[in-house]
């Protein structure tokens, strides 16, 4: 199991907890059909189990495309306090996408985290694996999205057995049933 996953537990603890969930949408969407509106707010942790942090940093993102504007806006989020960043990969071909990352985060320097998004730009996966190995020693802790949210199951599934970095969902992911869906063929959901 990858880590990522484990952050809201074993399988069966997410999938009771999302039926939980989806049971109250459900009501909520049935009562809401017959006129009735309610307004609530609650904490996540009060739906998925226990409070893990008081703070949850913002991301910064990162997509000139051009590796001196991105270096340039990297050292401006660590001047503005940023702690977390998103490259924005898979336009341009893999390798100038890993030189870009890699100089981005020189510039980040440690004591930050480095996601990529490739916002389903690798089209086959073999693309999409080659790109993620470039990537992996650049200082990217995960990466989001590299296939196109049609590709099938099975394509994002063989390719989160190959990655070296957790494989997140993002476009595919839109409603709960995704989340059924997706289960097993990537590390967790963006």
């Amino acid at each position: 199991q990858r880590p990522v996953l484990s952050l809201l537990g074993e399988p069966p603890r997410v999938l009771a907890r999302l039926r939980e969930a989806e049971a109250l949408a459900e009501a909520l969407s049935d009562d809401r059909r017959r006129g009735r509106v309610y307004a609530f707010m609650t904490n996540v942790h009060a739906l998925l189990g226990e409070k893990r942090r008081d703070r949850v940093p913002v991301l910064r993102m990162i997509g000139t495309g051009s590796a001196a504007s991105d270096v340039e806006e990297a050292r401006r989020g660590i001047a503005d306090g940023f702690v977390v960043f998103k490259i924005k990969v898979g336009v341009a071909d893999p390798r100038e996408d890993a030189d870009r990352t890699r100089q981005v985060c020189a510039a980040l320097g440690n004591g930050v985290l480095v996601c990529a998004d490739a916002n389903q730009g690798w089209k086959d996966r073999q693309k999409a694996l080659d790109g993620i190995v470039w990537l992996k020693d650049r200082g990217v802790l995960f990466v989001e999205q590299p296939l196109p949210k049609e590709a099938p199951l099975e394509d994002f599934a063989w390719l989160t057995e190959r990655s070296p970095l957790p494989i997140m969902a993002d476009e595919m992911c839109q409603r709960l049933p995704d989340v059924r869906r997706i289960y097993g063929a990537v590390s967790g959901i963006n």
